[in-house]
């Protein structure tokens, strides 16, 4: 455990400095490492799945742009207004206005 990790967390430095409700110096360094121990076995679980975090960030940025483009046809095709028209007739009537009062 690093000074800096100790310094940054208040819990930390407070066991550490003695101003904590502890009175052993092994119930010092507990919370502490247990934290510690938890930050390494976070990280190395991020580390296994960067690789698919970044294969699924890729394709899902693929998504949104066509699906965005896809919406942006809609609007210069004029059915926006088809759809808004469509959703306004199914919804219930204090929900229209509501809406429609914002």
């Amino acid at each position: 455990m690093t000074w800096l990790s100790i310094l940054a967390n208040p819990t930390c430095f407070l066991f550490f400095t003695g101003k904590g409700a502890v009175h052993s110096p092994s119930q010092r360094a507990w919370p502490c490492l247990e934290r510690e121990r938890l930050a390494t076995l976070s990280r190395e679980a991020l580390m296994r799945w960067r690789g698919k975090m970044l294969k699924t960030a890729g394709t899902m940025k693929v998504l949104l742009g066509a699906l965005l483009a896809i919406f942006g046809m809609f609007t210069l095709a004029g059915y926006d207004r088809v759809l808004q028209t469509a959703l306004t007739g199914m919804a219930p009537p204090w929900l229209v206005s509501l809406t429609t009062s914002l």
